[in-house]
């Protein structure tokens, strides 16, 4: 019995301290950090969803009871997490997404049965946990849909979803099996699991330019803005000289910002960019036509900029994993099994 009471205090106080430390994580995203506010508040209060739900945990299989103000909490961080998770993938696919009515739908389950805790028997509050736990797996799903579909322009934000999108699911599954343990150690150990996948996204955070970026590395707003829509609005890449000295010399920016700003905002190196869009514009067009016999892959090499079909095929085999053909053809195959099921 003294050793259960014993792993319990531990396991108590290495939960506890992930809390902590996810709390620190939100207030810095949501007070301190000053860049896509709207992503990052977001991802601090996905953290304080968390963090409230994971003290539930602890004060159960510490204190046995809990009062029903923390069942409500618990309540609140869990069927808060998935919406929250869910609008902040959907942000990142699309930033022009705001606080809408509709956005706001999301989250009247949640105040419901928030208040709703406070008032009912516990077995009903045990019922509400489990729907909960189901929804917040509804949600978890479409956000990794949405990660799945998504064409990420920049490796470090793509890394840094996965690795969130990896925690959560953990998150999610230890949430799952306290409902279904019947034993109050079994119950404890899985809040351990939890509370180290918040020590695995801590150190994660830490290391990603996304999170704690310092300041000082940051190239100026101006100039991120002015190589952004170079690349995606102007299309510089279809310019078959295109090299990271020319522009260089054409948008008058130093060769050592212009680098910091395609490694800042695409996570690659300037030429893997140009060969980036340029692969991204001839994905479009294959898809955009059914015809094999309509299209000439080379002539779509030189349309977007490459000076040969050999460094296009090279390219093209490093960005897809397959050759232009057999991409087109795994497209409208997948998307012919879709529509015959």
């Amino acid at each position: 019995m003294y050793d259960i009471d014993r792993n319990i205090v531990l396991l108590g106080i290495f939960s506890g301290i992930a809390v902590t430390t996810n709390f620190f994580i939100a207030v810095y995203l949501i007070l301190i950090k000053k860049r896509d506010k709207y992503e990052n508040t977001l991802l601090g209060l996905l953290f304080i969803a968390i963090g409230l739900r994971i003290i539930k945990s602890i004060i159960h299989f510490i204190f046995i009871d809990v009062f029903s103000l923390g069942l409500s909490f618990g309540f609140l961080g869990l069927s808060c997490a998935g919406p929250l998770l869910y609008v902040y993938m959907c942000r990142m696919v699309n930033k022009k997404i705001e606080f809408y009515f509709k956005t706001w739908m999301h989250f009247i389950i949640p105040v419901i049965g928030t208040i709703t805790c406070l008032f009912v028997d516990f077995k009903y509050v045990v019922m509400l946990y489990k729907t909960a736990t189901f929804i917040f797996l509804a949600y978890l799903l479409a956000s990794l849909f949405i990660h799945i579909r998504n064409t990420y322009h920049e490796t470090n934000i793509k890394l840094w979803n996965s690795r969130l999108l990896l925690v959560i699911s953990v998150i999610w599954f230890s949430f799952l099996i306290q409902h279904i343990t019947p034993f109050i150690l079994q119950y404890a150990l899985w809040t351990g699991l939890a509370s180290l996948s918040i020590y695995y996204i801590f150190f994660a955070a830490l290391k990603s330019p996304i999170i704690f970026k310092k300041n000082t590395d940051l190239v100026p707003l101006s100039i991120l803005k002015k190589v952004k829509k170079a690349f995606e609005e102007e299309k510089l890449y279809m310019e078959k000289s295109i090299t990271l000295t020319k522009f260089s010399i054409d948008s008058k920016i130093p060769i050592y910002l212009v680098t910091q700003s395609v490694k800042q905002l695409y996570g690659k190196r300037f030429p893997e960019v140009v060969n980036h869009f340029r692969i991204e514009d001839v994905k479009t067009m294959l898809l955009n036509n059914r015809n094999r016999k309509e299209i000439k892959v080379e002539a779509l090499a030189y349309e977007v900029g490459f000076n040969s079909p050999s460094a296009f095929y090279v390219a093209f085999k490093k960005e897809t994993g397959m050759s232009p053909r057999d991409y087109q053809d795994k497209h409208f195959q997948v998307k012919s099994n879709l529509t015959s099921a």
